[in-house]
């Protein structure tokens, strides 16, 4: 985008240059060109990346595909996270439900337990 319109530019060249070689980023007559310039390899960065593109009709139609398809996929993306949040709560169910079948079986292994202790303290005595 740009104050007046909106512009379209088709990738037509991908070159790996050395830093103090600009050749390729000047003004070429009769040719409409951007060019993004970069540094390259990752974290290294002892070249430059220039990728260049060649202005093309802009169609509206692409950009509502584009928001559409967009759309469509932060729907499956929320879609997702609500499932995942489902998940997460029906695990958390189980669990919880889980300790509290164990809680009795717990509880009647230290009454018994406690009953061994009193009948072997009344057989001492």
């Amino acid at each position: 985008h740009n104050i007046k319109e909106v512009m379209a530019y088709q990738v037509d060249q991908v070159k790996v240059i050395e830093p103090t070689n600009f050749d390729d980023l000047l003004i070429v007559p009769g040719h409409d060109y951007v060019t993004l310039l970069t540094c390259t390899p990752y974290m290294i960065n002892t070249h430059r990346l220039l990728v260049r593109g060649h202005r093309i009709p802009y169609v509206a139609e692409v950009e509502e595909e584009f928001i559409a398809a967009n759309k469509l996929s932060h729907l499956y993306r929320y879609l997702f996270y609500v499932a995942v949040g489902l998940i997460v709560i029906l695990l958390w169910i189980i669990r919880r439900l889980r300790k509290k079948k164990k809680q009795p079986e717990k509880a009647l292994k230290a009454l018994k337990a406690a009953r061994k202790e009193v009948k072997v303290e009344d057989g001492q005595q």
